[in-house]
């Protein structure tokens, strides 16, 4: 319980629960988690933050590459983590939680900018 409070406090150091990722991992197995939770008041309302899921995707593509050895892997979430800061420095487009009510982008159209910049990576790096 302690680790989840603290876990919930840290994460504005990296601006906020929907950029936060959970990573357990052990010797043979591991589990990657936004630390956000289901966030019921957003269910159906296309307004949660897509980051840190896309971002746990990431790491546990990061973990997989450096256990199997396989570089495709390692570049994908490299193209991840590239999109998810191109975009928070870019400034656009966010959810209201990092750019608030006034300049919120729908959930579906933070996500599909993430995955068009990933892809936008990987295309160059090939």
């Amino acid at each position: 319980m302690f680790g989840d409070i603290l876990t919930d406090l840290a994460s504005v150091l990296q601006g906020g629960m929907g950029m936060a990722v959970g990573c357990n991992i052990g010797d043979d197995h591991a589990m990657f988690e936004p630390i956000h939770g289901s966030a019921p008041p957003l269910a159906g309302k296309d307004r949660a933050n897509p980051m840190a899921m896309l971002l746990a995707t990431g790491e546990a593509l990061a973990w997989l590459g450096r256990r199997t050895g396989d570089e495709r892997l390692q570049r994908g979430a490299t193209a991840i983590e590239r999109a998810v800061a191109l975009i928070v420095e870019r400034g656009a487009p966010l959810t209201a939680d990092l750019a608030g009510p006034q300049g919120a982008a729908p959930r579906s159209e933070v996500a599909r900018a993430v995955c068009n910049e990933t892809l936008a990576y990987l295309a160059r790096v090939r």
